[in-house]
C-alpha cells in the first residue's frame, strides 16, 4: 500500500485554488491550501509535505522568494516544488532556484498532472540550491571550478 502524498498549494486566487483541490484530491492527494507565501512558508515548516504548489504571484512572499527559503531551510531541501505562473519568460528564472516543475497558467490538467508526476520522482540529491550555484560561481581557480563541476556531476 502506497503511502498518500501531502501537498500544500500556495495560491490566492480561490476559482483556481478551489478547483485544483478537487483535482488533487480526486487523484488521491491530501492537500492543504493557504494565500500567502509567508503562511505557506510557515505551513511547510509545520506539516513538511512532499510537494508543494505556488503561484508566483502570492502575496507577502512571492513564489520565487517562497522557494529560495524553502532551498535555504533544513527542512524544506527535499521538498519537491512546482510553480504556477501567468509570465511565460520566467521559466529559467525558477529553475536557478531549484523549481522542480512550471506549470504555465491558465492551469491544463495534464500540464499539472504531468509536472507533479514529474516533480515527485525526482531525486531530493537532483534538486539545487542557489548556495550550492554560487559556491561555483565564487571560485577563481580554473582546477578548483573543474573539480567541483566533475564532484557535483558525480553527485548527481
Amino acid at each position: 500500500m502506497t503511502e498518500t502524498k501531502r501537498i500544500l498549494l500556495v495560491e490566492h486566487e480561490q476559482e483556481l485554488r478551489e478547483s485544483l483541490v478537487q483535482l488533487l484530491s480526486r487523484e488521491g492527494y491530501q492537500v492543504s491550501t493557504t494565500l500567502d507565501g509567508e503562511k505557506g512558508f510557515d505551513m511547510a515548516r509545520e506539516i513538511i509535505p512532499d510537494l508543494i504548489i505556488a503561484d508566483d504571484l502570492i502575496p507577502k512572499i512571492d513564489g520565487g522568494s517562497l522557494l529560495k527559503k524553502l532551498r535555504e531551510s533544513d527542512f524544506g531541501k527535499g521538498v519537491a516544488f512546482i510553480i504556477l505562473s501567468g509570465r511565460r519568460k520566467t521559466k529559467d528564472y525558477f529553475d536557478t532556484l531549484g523549481a522542480d516543475g512550471f506549470v504555465e497558467k491558465p492551469v491544463q490538467k495534464e500540464d499539472l498532472l504531468a509536472a507533479l508526476k514529474n516533480a515527485l520522482v525526482r531525486p531530493v540529491s537532483s534538486r539545487k540550491t542557489e548556495a550550492a550555484k554560487r559556491v561555483l560561481l565564487a571560485g577563481r581557480c580554473e582546477a578548483c571550478i573543474q573539480s567541483m563541476c566533475a564532484q557535483l556531476k558525480e553527485e548527481g
